[in-house]
């Protein structure tokens, strides 16, 4: 069974984040990513759901600071071989990278500007995350992302960006960047879209009217939406930030949907304090209903840890489970949920209520 274009785009958005959970230089990691891209997209296992994909620039990585061992950004684009369809996939939070949490995820309280539109603002993390990706260049041809889509010749074909979690946040903001802000020509491809799923909220309501403005919603589902944030209903990350007060009574087989005492004091004490005022707006969105799934290994007792494991498997396994069911088993395993960091998580709540 063939995949549809949004399944498609979906596979090759989760296939940016083989880079995660690994430790190394900077062209070791890179190394290790193109040789698990190739061996994917050359796997009958992927191609007879999304066809036959050839990676035509990156992919690339870069480290936000000099001390870490992790990938903190990767970007790849693929061009599909049936229909020349190209994909901007941008990955996703690193679990391992401090960079991509304290400054990308949780840089929200300070705002600049973006072009196109007065008014419009977007978190300092995202910035921070656009101007990675600016400046990632192939690691043979030395081109940037931009270069390269400028001298691609004039097709009847899509150009689509896409990117799950962070990926999600940053994968509008850099599209709207470049053909609004950078001018990036668009007639020479037959539409330009935008496929990111389980994104946080990037910016204000004017960068939120800039955007739909410039990439219209199309569809009404996953499976046939464009322009809009694929969302689980069930999924905490994309609440950041519009939403956080839904937080704590996210999943109502836990306390019976009371709150969750642990989780109302990461709202009060961290969440909504980091915001320092600033408002965000969703972007638009379309979701399908999640599955709350009482059967997941929770690593520690108690109500703090159930709810931290229900929200690892909504933003990531639960995406799998509903978009692309058939190839679960043979995607990265993006985040897990250690002991540890339960007994961290309720150490921190302890503190922070006396």
């Amino acid at each position: 069974m063939a995949y549809t274009a949004q399944q498609r785009t979906a596979v090759l958005s989760i296939l940016s984040n083989l880079a995660s959970n690994r430790k190394g230089s900077v062209g070791d990691l890179r190394e290790s990513l193109e040789q698990q891209l190739t061996e994917a997209l050359q796997s009958s296992t992927f191609t007879q759901y999304i066809g036959r994909w050839d990676v035509v620039w990156g992919p690339q990585i870069t480290k936000g600071s000099i001390f870490s061992d992790e990938a903190d950004n990767a970007m790849y684009v693929a061009r599909s071989a049936e229909t020349n369809d190209h994909v901007v996939a941008i990955a996703g939070t690193n679990p391992g990278s401090l960079f991509d949490a304290a400054i990308e995820d949780l840089a929200v309280g300070t705002v600049v500007g973006f072009g196109g539109l007065a008014g419009a603002e977007i978190s300092k993390g995202t910035q921070t995350g656009i101007i990675a990706l600016q400046n990632m260049t192939d690691p043979r041809t030395t081109q940037t992302l931009r270069n390269f889509l400028d001298e691609l010749p004039p097709t009847n074909a899509n150009l689509i960006f896409t990117g799950h979690s962070l990926g999600g946040a940053l994968s509008p903001a850099i599209a709207l960047d470049l053909v609004v802000s950078q001018g990036l020509d668009t007639s020479k491809f037959k539409n330009v879209y935008v496929y990111p799923s389980a994104g946080p909220t990037p910016g204000n309501d004017a960068f939120m009217q800039l955007f739909t403005k410039t990439f219209p919603a199309v569809g009404d589902n996953p499976f046939n939406a464009w322009n809009q944030n694929v969302r689980n209903t069930l999924d905490a990350i994309p609440r950041a930030w519009a939403q956080l007060a839904e937080l704590p009574a996210l999943y109502p087989p836990l306390l019976g949907g009371r709150p969750v005492p642990c989780v109302q004091t990461l709202v009060n004490d961290l969440l909504t304090p980091a915001l320092k005022g600033n408002t965000y707006t969703d972007l638009p969105f379309v979701t399908f209903e999640g599955t709350f799934d009482g059967d997941v290994d929770v690593p520690a007792p108690g109500v703090s840890c159930a709810w931290l494991r229900q929200m690892v498997y909504q933003h990531i396994e639960g995406y799998y489970a509903t978009l692309i069911p058939e190839l679960q088993s043979s995607l990265p395993v993006l985040l897990t949920l250690s002991e540890g960091v339960c007994l961290a998580f309720d150490g921190w709540c302890a503190i922070h209520r006396l």
